[in-house]
């Protein structure tokens, strides 16, 4: 389902940006090897840049990690002007039924607003996601050593009960409660969803699923502090609240710059974000009146801030520039268009080869490998689509494309997915994702690509192949952990 034009387009000049600024941002992060997915550049409310990178594309909803968080809070700024909670209503009071026994001191102080700015007292994370079921009790039972509010802790956990709390007062989940106060006034896609957890609430810290566009409007709608079209959706005050300095992180670069209601700030005065695991961005600028929304695959985050605030944000002019030459206006466009993940060494012409030829038909038995795969066929002839067989029964064919990418559909590796046990009404989606595989060839070396077009998560096959098997290894590109295996494959 193709987005809507976000807001009228226009051309990076009119608005006071050098589209060469542009460029050279993205140029720089490919230097760094950080893989951006998408990006979009608003700025006085025109989209000056809107771009994919293939096999990605503007349709494609992305994982958002923990840029969900920002969306939660956003909620329980709705929940707050509507009178349904204050955020000095102590936590517990919402959960009069749910514990056994009296929690500890600090569990009974603990406020909405401390769970807003991370605040809640813990030294450290509660191991709420490892619990079967029951979060919340999960949560409200751990012991909190620190009186709430006076130390930051990155917390998921915390956000998740902020997404508790609002069910509880509403009776809606979290997205539900979202679509006719946000996502719809914004124009946003109608298949926006989030992960739920085994007892039927949103995640809240993480699980949210959405388009690049709908990034891009959520930070216009903050710029304009909770305006859109005329109508005040959510009151100003709330915005600067949320999105302003409520408590010091103690950490360095731009997640050093403090912490507000689920928003970070930034190293650049008056800007500031939300942000996901592996470059989840909405990036809000107030002085410069320009918002980009990114998402990408990379461990190194940082690189794609320190990036912009070097290139793009030096380059924001008061004033229109000069206009350019249609020529060159259409070049812009081209270069916005073209843009791909890089290339991968070695021949995309898989039928001129006698070596490749002698895998077609047959069928491998796997070893022990982190897809869990166990067997793996080859079509009969080029381009040689392949088979992949997992343990129960199941099995997924994928055509690659030879030096160009190609799409089908794919199991989603459990560790791909933000929890493998979360159930709701994405995990058919999240399960069997869409897939993008290419391939290339170098004498007896086949490597595939496999790029999860939904998710941040991009997988290589180095295979190695003669008459006696294949020799595999497995690496993939970003993860919470590295991620590389050697397995075989035999007839």
């Amino acid at each position: 389902m193709a987005l809507p034009v976000l807001l009228a387009p226009a051309s990076a000049q009119t608005q006071g940006i050098d589209p060469d600024s542009i460029r050279q941002w993205v140029k720089t992060c490919r230097e760094q090897d950080i893989e951006l997915h998408s990006f979009m550049l608003l700025r006085h409310g025109h989209t000056l840049a809107a771009a994919a990178f293939c096999p990605y594309t503007l349709d494609d909803p992305h994982m958002l990690y923990s840029l969900s968080k920002s969306f939660t809070a956003t909620a329980i700024g709705f929940a707050r002007q509507e009178g349904r909670l204050s955020l000095n209503d102590r936590v517990l009071s919402f959960f009069p039924s749910v514990l056994p026994s009296p929690p500890c001191e600090h569990m009974r102080e603990m406020r909405i607003r401390d769970l807003l700015t991370m605040s809640s007292g813990h030294r450290e994370e509660p191991p709420v996601f490892a619990a079967a079921r029951d979060w919340v009790y999960a949560f409200l039972s751990s012991y909190v050593p620190e009186e709430p509010g006076q130390h930051f802790l990155y917390n998921t956990a915390a956000t998740y009960m902020l997404a508790a709390i609002l069910q509880t007062v509403t009776g809606q989940n979290l997205v539900a409660y979202l679509r006719p106060r946000l996502f719809e006034p914004l124009g946003m896609s109608a298949d926006i969803s989030c992960e739920v957890s085994p007892d039927g609430i949103a995640t809240g810290g993480f699980g949210f699923r959405m388009r690049t566009g709908d990034i891009a409007r959520f930070g216009q709608f903050l710029l304009q502090q909770g305006c859109w079209e005329g109508r005040q959706l959510l009151s100003a005050s709330w915005i600067e609240e949320a999105c302003g300095r409520r408590i010091e992180t103690g950490r360095d670069g731009d997640w050093g710059a403090g912490y507000g209601y689920q928003f970070w700030g930034c190293q650049p005065e008056g800007v500031f974000r939300g942000d996901g695991a592996f470059g989840q961005y909405c990036v809000v600028m107030p002085r410069q009146d320009m918002v980009l929304a990114v998402t990408a695959g990379t461990n190194n985050m940082a690189g794609i801030l320190t990036a912009f605030w070097n290139t793009v944000l030096p380059a924001a002019q008061p004033a229109a520039l000069p206009a350019v030459a249609e020529s060159g206006q259409a070049s812009w466009t081209d270069w916005l268009r073209q843009l791909s993940l890089p290339p991968l060494p070695g021949s995309s012409d898989p039928g001129s080869s006698a070596a490749l030829a002698q895998l077609g038909g047959r069928v491998y038995r796997l070893s022990d490998n982190p897809l869990g795969v166990a067997r793996l066929a080859f079509g009969a002839q080029a381009p040689y689509a392949l088979t992949f067989y997992w343990p129960d029964g199941h099995q997924d064919t994928l055509t690659p494309g030879w030096g160009d990418w190609r799409r089908g559909q794919f199991q989603l590796p459990a560790d791909c997915r933000t929890l493998p046990r979360l159930t709701g009404d994405i995990t058919g989606p999240l399960f069997h994702s869409p897939t993008a595989l290419r391939a290339s060839l170098d004498g007896h070396t086949l490597l595939l690509d496999f790029c999860y077009v939904q998710t941040p998560f991009r997988d290589s096959w180095l295979i190695q192949f003669d008459q006696a098997g294949l020799d595999i290894h497995f690496s993939r590109k970003v993860g919470f952990e590295p991620l590389e295996a050697h397995f075989m494959g035999r007839i």
